[in-house]
């Protein structure tokens, strides 16, 4: 299972880099970064010994208008609860006060992690779909 968790990691980051290449050339962008985080705390309901995985795309804008909308980025975490594994794909907003505010949001549930991994081309693609519109949006 740990060649197959390498691979996993090393394809994921491919997938965001399409994004992350994408942003760069953004004018209204000033800088991006792309994180891969495990984290794990206590085992509780919404992760099974508490281990979750975060893989994240943050996008600062170059003259960011509202103080709550600094970056736009994309999240996408995976962990496991109670048996059942889950990936949560986002697309929002760091700000001030806030922090991480997503406006749009998918999940996905299945018993087994590799059902999970071949299905997040899907919901990475979406988060770049959302993202990328939300920059043509920009002032």
């Amino acid at each position: 299972m740990f060649i197959e968790l390498i691979a996993f990691l090393a394809d994921a980051r491919s997938m965001f880099r399409q994004t992350h290449i994408f942003a760069e050339k953004e004018a209204a962008i000033s800088d991006v970064f792309t994180t891969i985080e495990p984290f794990k705390a206590e085992d509780t309901r919404f992760a099974d010994r508490g281990v979750t995985l975060s893989i994240a795309l943050n996008a600062n804008l170059r003259h960011p208008r509202n103080p709550e909308k600094r970056a736009l980025g994309m999240s996408l975490m995976i962990r496991r609860s109670a048996g059942i594994w889950i990936a949560e794909a986002e697309v929002g907003w760091t700000g001030n006060e806030v922090g991480w505010d997503p406006f749009a949001s998918k999940e996905i549930q299945h018993a087994s992690p590799e059902e999970v991994f071949a299905n997040l081309p899907a919901l990475v693609t979406w988060m770049d779909s959302v993202f990328r519109q939300t920059v043509a949006e920009l002032p």
